[in-house]
């Protein structure tokens, strides 16, 4: 028997929806507990219903994180769930206002770039000790460690 495929419906930063080519029931699939990545997929994938097997493919996951709260907000706004319509529109506020800040801070900062324009971390000499996307990663994660390190002894005070 030949595998049928099927086209995303629709795919938030959370959920991908889809409906199965044999029973032509509405799947959602998460995408952390379920697929198992947040980045764009096209994979097989089981149907909720008929558990029969199908390739499902046409998933739009932009890398501007911030768009993917976007995506979901019609949805919600829909089924007249207004809390939640805010909330994802916070949290898109908040992603893009994240990514600003990084940005500003790392990838716009001569500091943190060799003389050919990658990203580089230096010593506090100013050696170059690691280049690319691990020491990109390795800074940011130090950067929103501390942030958040401070964040948390700050809201400490007022509690």
């Amino acid at each position: 028997m030949k595998k049928l495929s099927a086209k995303i419906k629709e795919a938030t930063y959370e959920n991908v929806f889809v409906e199965c080519p044999y029973c032509k029931k509405e799947n959602i699939y998460n995408r952390v507990s379920d697929l198992g990545t947040i980045m764009p997929i096209s994979m097989d994938v089981f149907c909720e219903h008929c558990k029969k097997m199908f390739w499902m493919t046409g998933d739009l996951a932009p890398y501007a994180r911030y768009r993917w709260f976007m995506y979901d907000l019609h949805r919600l706004k829909n089924n007249k769930s207004y809390g939640l319509y805010i909330l994802a529109l916070c949290q898109a506020c908040e992603i893009f206002m994240s990514q600003a800040i990084i940005n500003k801070l790392f990838d716009k900062n001569a500091k943190y770039r060799d003389e050919e324009g990658r990203f580089c971390e230096k010593d506090a000499s100013g050696a170059i000790i690691n280049v690319g996307a691990e020491a990109y990663n390795k800074v940011v994660e130090e950067f929103y460690e501390n942030t958040l390190t401070s964040v948390v002894r700050l809201t400490d005070l007022y509690i």
